[in-house]
């Protein structure tokens, strides 16, 4: 099966996140600007976060030149420094995969990230270990 783990990291913790789950999918995290959009993969890992409430405009823009006959499915992932703003960039990237017309895997994953005084030990392992498990569990899922 052929993966990708993409990621847009303003602040580094997506960025840490998308490291662990390339490693446990046996690739490597690249950031939006290096990969490909013409790449075909089964499984693309795709990482962002939200920025004043808003997905960022790179990672956007990044989503719509994907080409969906080049995608089998989509497994999405981000970090949060706030608890309460949990799954809000999942939902934000998942639903502008699904409006390119690219099929999004059910799960997803969230953790918390650092930013100014929140979050100030996240990622941590406990979080890595964790995205290395979800990371098992896409590929072991759509690999069949």
């Amino acid at each position: 099966m052929n993966t990708a783990v993409t990621f847009f990291s303003r602040t580094g913790n997506t960025k840490k996140i998308a490291q662990a789950i390339a490693e446990a999918a046996c690739c490597t995290a690249q950031d939006i600007a290096a990969f490909d959009v013409q790449d075909t993969v089964d499984l693309l890992f795709i990482g962002g976060a939200i920025y004043g409430g808003a997905l960022e405009p790179s990672l956007a823009e990044f989503i719509a030149r994907l080409n969906p006959e080049k995608i089998g499915r989509a497994a999405v992932f981000s970090t949060s420094a706030s608890k309460t703003r949990y799954g809000v960039a999942v939902n934000l990237i998942r639903n502008a995969l699904k409006d390119r017309g690219i099929p999004t895997a059910d799960d997803s994953f969230c953790c918390r990230g650092k930013f100014l005084f929140m979050g100030r030990k996240h990622p941590n392992d406990a979080d890595l270990g964790d995205a290395k498990q979800f990371a098992v569990s896409m590929t072991g899922r759509y690999s069949q």
